[in-house]
């Protein structure tokens, strides 16, 4: 048993390590995307004819409740909600590993915007005066969606991870896709700021979940 249960811890630490990796590497991206956004204008521009080509009152009904939701009080409650649930689940380092990283995650986007400063599309649904990339409410949202990801599949070891991971990643893929829509479907932000901060997002989110457990892992063992 003993044997067995230093095995998950292994493999949860290299799982974990891998993890945070992952997130520095994104991070970079998040950075190199902004330095070069210019070069995405043509994908940009693309991708705004295709969402602009599909209009009805009911899309943007939904398009303006994913604003409210990831935005706001209404990101404010999102986050503490969600984190809460983790924690049940998980612990309370598990659910305030997930509220640092959102919190994190949307500092780090308003910082960004400010340092690249770039000017949002014209015609917008919603009138918004700050910076364009990344976007907020994606970085905001891919933050808890891998957040939630990361603290609910401990390893691959773990039974009840397992089950429960292929449905959590599936459902991140579609909570962030579905919010970088309805940025472009409002016309407030370009394709490329949705993958900035879908990257800013996840990035943040696997550096500080996984890292978090890294670190509670080394403590306990030089506890023991």
């Amino acid at each position: 048993m003993a044997v067995a249960s230093a095995g998950r811890r292994s493999s949860t630490s290299r799982t974990d390590a891998r993890f945070v990796v992952a997130g520095g590497v994104a991070l970079v991206a998040v950075v190199a995307l902004g330095a070069l956004s210019r070069l995405a204008a043509p994908v940009d521009a693309d991708v705004a004819d295709v969402v602009a080509a599909v209009r009805h009152p009911a899309l943007e009904t939904a398009a303006r409740v994913v604003d409210r939701t990831f935005g706001g009080v209404g990101g404010v409650a999102v986050v503490v909600g969600v984190s809460v649930l983790v924690g049940v689940r998980r612990g309370p380092r598990g659910g305030a590993a997930v509220a640092v990283a959102a919190t994190l995650a949307w500092a780090g986007s308003e910082g960004l915007k400010a340092l690249f400063a770039r000017v949002r599309p014209e015609d917008g649904l919603l009138e918004l005066a700050d910076g364009s990339y990344p976007s907020g409410h994606t970085t905001t949202a891919a933050a808890l969606a891998v957040g939630v990801v990361c603290a609910l599949t401990v390893s691959r070891s773990d039974a009840g991870a397992r089950g429960v991971g292929a449905a959590a990643v599936a459902a991140a893929a579609l909570v962030i896709a579905v919010t970088a829509w309805s940025r472009l479907y409002l016309g407030v932000h370009f394709a490329s700021d949705t993958v900035g901060g879908a990257l800013l997002g996840a990035g943040v989110a696997l550096v500080v979940v996984p890292g978090a457990r890294l670190l509670a892992g080394r403590r306990g063992r030089r506890r023991g």
